[in-house]
């Protein structure tokens, strides 16, 4: 798989690159639209409990250390702690802070320097590749970069990346919210799987579903 990233280049891919110009066109094109509600119960749970604080921007997190890293960890934790809450629970999909499993279905990459410069895309674009060669009926891999308070979406084919403005997770606190729920609550098909192959249990075979023409 390539590596290519384009990031706001106007002459790469015109179509992909006139969602990507800003963070609302990334969530209405590849982002479940039914989550409203969901967002909702969260954020006034949040709220509610001074999780966030309104007055001065910034998350109200107790690690036992300054790093940025365990402060964001926690946030997205608390964020899933908090949709397990709501009656009834919803089943979500695995994200990833981690070591590269073939489980996972959206990689997150965290670091504590606010720069998210080329080692980090490629840090990413190394996990993403292993997450494409583990699950070979993905089109393509949604994924997510934090750097200090910086955020950027992030959209993988075979051919290369996609990447978003970035936004600050402190200033604009209900977008990372929507984010994380976002790609929790994703289905398969937003998240890059292949709805015409499937594989059988029972055969532990791989079939592909074609369209019935009539």
């Amino acid at each position: 798989m390539s590596t290519t990233i384009y990031q706001e280049y106007p002459d790469a891919d015109k179509g992909v690159l006139e969602i990507y110009k800003n963070i609302e066109g990334v969530q209405k094109k590849f982002f479940p639209q039914n989550i409203d509600e969901l967002v909702s119960a969260v954020v006034n749970e949040l709220s509610s409990d001074k999780f966030y604080d309104l007055d001065e921007c910034q998350w109200n997190v107790e690690v036992e250390s300054d790093d940025a890293v365990e402060r964001v960890e926690y946030v997205i934790g608390k964020i899933l702690h908090l949709v397990q809450q709501v009656d009834p629970p919803p089943r979500g999909k695995l994200l990833y802070c981690g070591t590269a499993s073939p489980e996972i279905m959206v990689p997150i990459i965290i670091e504590s320097k606010s720069s998210d410069d080329l080692k980090v895309w490629r840090k990413l674009s190394h996990i993403v590749r292993y997450v494409i060669n583990s699950q070979d009926s993905r089109r393509y891999v949604q994924a997510l970069t934090v750097c200090g308070t910086k955020a950027r979406l992030w959209i993988y084919d075979r051919s290369g990346a996609f990447s978003s403005k970035p936004f600050d997770i402190d200033k604009d606190w209900l977008r990372f919210v929507e984010v994380i729920l976002g790609y929790y609550m994703m289905t398969d098909s937003e998240l890059g799987f292949d709805s015409t192959i499937y594989y059988d249990e029972q055969t532990r075979q791989r079939y592909v579903k074609l369209p019935v023409i009539n």
